[in-house]
């Protein structure tokens, strides 16, 4: 869900009004909607191929979900893929806000953009 508030950030920030129009409560929900059900339906296959064993607890037993977790999900999907595009997406909406100081708008709306930009930065970084 980090990843989606430093997207959703980096399309509320840009200069593009179509990308900001884009940023929709309604869009927000729908990809939190959609990321839950592939989570759990996810969960719920590589929870079924679990068995659990006497002397070491539950272990996975099809070689290819060993293969998928050892290699795919663990690494890329838990590790790499949610730091790099959370850090990404902050980089680019924090370059976006810096734009948005040197551009005519109002003081308020400036000022509003760089705090909820530096929220979601040190949440980034925190993750």
């Amino acid at each position: 869900m980090i990843c989606f508030t430093a997207v959703d950030q980096f399309f509320s920030t840009n200069h593009r009004f179509n990308l900001r129009q884009m940023c929709t409560l309604k869009l927000g929900r729908y990809f939190a909607f959609i990321f839950m059900v592939f989570a759990i339906i996810h969960g719920i296959v590589m929870g079924s191929s679990y068995d659990i064993q006497p002397t070491m607890g539950c272990l996975l037993s099809n070689h290819v979900w060993i293969q998928y977790s050892t290699f795919f999900y663990y690494p890329i999907l838990v590790g790499f893929l949610p730091v790099a595009i959370a850090s990404l997406f902050s980089i680019l909406a924090y370059h976006n806000v810096r734009r948005i100081v040197r551009r005519q708008l109002p003081i308020v709306r400036r000022k509003l953009d760089k705090q909820i930009t530096a929220m979601v930065l040190m949440r980034v970084i925190a993750f």
